[in-house]
Parts: structure tokens; sequence; C-alpha cells
């Protein structure tokens, strides 16, 4: 709607690695996108702990994720039941 009536747009992010990178596709798309916000010491610290490559900073824009789907995926590990307790919703 905001792009309808040419309304700039922030994408925020604060969930995790997948989303982050669901926004940015979403930006690249989106012509109204000025900024994509994200929380830096996530993306230094915890987020190489759960996907496979995060997303790359350059002058302090990121660039659009290559590869397939979103451009990054969970690491295979975190979803070895001896190690963690997690719940797959279907």
């Amino acid at each position: 709607m905001a792009q309808t009536f040419n309304i700039p747009a922030t994408i925020h992010d604060c969930t995790g690695p997948l989303t982050l990178f669901a926004g940015l596709h979403l930006a690249a798309s989106a012509t109204n996108v000025v900024f994509q916000e994200t929380v830096r010491a996530h993306i230094r610290t915890v987020y190489q702990h759960l996907v496979d490559r995060g997303p790359v900073v350059e002058r302090g824009m990121a660039l659009l994720p290559e590869g397939p789907g979103l451009g990054t995926r969970f690491h295979d590990s975190l979803f070895t039941p001896e190690k963690y307790d997690y719940r797959k919703s279907g």
C-alpha cells in the first residue's frame, strides 16, 4: 500500500537471519524501501551459529543474497535430535 502512494518504507529485522534475508529480497523488489534495519551485534555473533552464510555488508549496505531460496539456510546441526530439543511444525 505504501508503494502505491510512493510512501517510503523501512523493513525491520529483530527476529533472526531468515527474516533478515527475506527482508533484503523484499527491499530489492520494492521501489519505496529506503532502509533495512537489523542488529549488527546479531550479525556478528549469533547469526553465524544459525545459518550457513550471513549477510554481506559493504560500506553500510547489505548486498542482495545469492543462491537458492533466500540465499541462506539453517545449519543442519540445529536439527540433530541428540543435540537440541526442537519441534517441527507442519
